[in-house]
């Protein structure tokens, strides 16, 4: 049996570099062209340690993990209350464990970036179209992944999943050698690879035959079904406000509440503290009870190291 390429963090990033200086290669849904794939096969060539070379089919099967892992992290940006970093993550905090498990059990692949980044994520995004995004809303109308350039392979079965090394978590892409076959993917994942609109449609034509005029009823009639799935999909009215607004409106309630008994630079102080502070600020906007919320002010305050008479 043929030896299996063996990715290392130099080869992945040479990739990524590779590919963003040829970015204009890529076509609507970021992937790339055999071509564009052959010659960046032959550039990181050099920096092989170990291994079988890499192949066109390798590189390609490289890059659609990476094309998965963009789509992954955009879904998690998407969610109100959780702040992502290359370094850790979603850098969920005991605050937001609840609501990251809850999004884990539907959406298993993002596991691995619970509080651990993705070093790759900036670079892939200068190549990514910025629509490719959405993996909780499902669109019955878009297609995954259209674009115009050579189809993506598929990821290897599971008798391949230890032939290929690389430093990225739960997802494989060895260079096996039999015929790329398109995934089974389950219902969540082809959620999470849809774009969160409709693909491009293509150039009308000067007349429209019955059976394309037909398609296009078909295709509003699913709109509209998509529409209402979505609606159906949405969060409840009283869903958490996103974490800029819930510290704003802590900061207002900070100068309405509290003016009457501290002095501006108790103020200035407190202020500071629950805007970098958003389990501190949920907190204070939750004590609805006045004698409480001021015992509850002095004692932070006297923690920063700030005295109240």
């Amino acid at each position: 049996m043929a030896p299996s390429a063996i990715w290392t963090p130099a080869e992945e990033a040479a990739l990524v570099d590779f590919l963003v200086d040829n970015k204009a290669e890529a076509g609507d849904g970021g992937n790339f062209k055999k071509a564009t794939f052959q010659r960046a096969a032959n550039s990181i060539a050099p920096l092989r340690e170990h291994g079988a070379a890499k192949t066109v089919k390798s590189v390609q099967n490289k890059w659609t993990t990476f094309r998965k892992l963009y789509r992954v992290i955009r879904a998690i940006q998407a969610v109100s209350g959780w702040v992502w970093s290359d370094d850790t993550g979603a850098t969920i905090t005991p605050h937001s464990a609840s609501s990251w498990d809850d999004y884990v059990k539907s959406h298993p692949e993002a596991k691995p970036f619970r509080n651990k980044g993705w070093r790759h994520f900036t670079k892939v995004s200068l190549i990514m179209p910025s629509t490719a995004v959405s993996a909780n809303v499902f669109h019955p109308t878009a297609t995954p992944d259209e674009d115009h350039s050579s189809p993506p392979p598929s990821e290897p079965n599971s008798s391949q999943q230890l032939n290929e090394q690389s430093e990225i978590p739960a997802v494989d892409d060895s260079d096996g050698d039999e015929e790329i076959q398109p995934p089974q993917a389950s219902a969540s994942h082809k959620r999470a690879r849809e774009p969160a609109t409709p693909s491009r449609p293509a150039a009308k034509r000067p007349r429209a035959s019955h059976g394309a005029t037909a398609l296009q009823d078909m295709s509003a009639s699913l709109t509209q079904v998509g529409m209402a799935l979505t609606s159906a999909l949405a969060p409840p009215p009283n869903a958490v406000d996103p974490t800029p607004r819930r510290r704003t409106n802590a900061i207002a309630a900070v100068l309405r509440l509290e003016m009457g008994w501290l002095d501006n630079s108790q103020l200035v102080a407190f202020i500071d503290f629950i805007r970098v502070d958003q389990t501190a600020a949920d907190i204070y906007l939750a004590l609805s009870e006045p004698d409480v919320r001021k015992e509850w002010v002095r004692t932070q305050l006297e923690k920063l190291g700030v005295l109240v008479f």
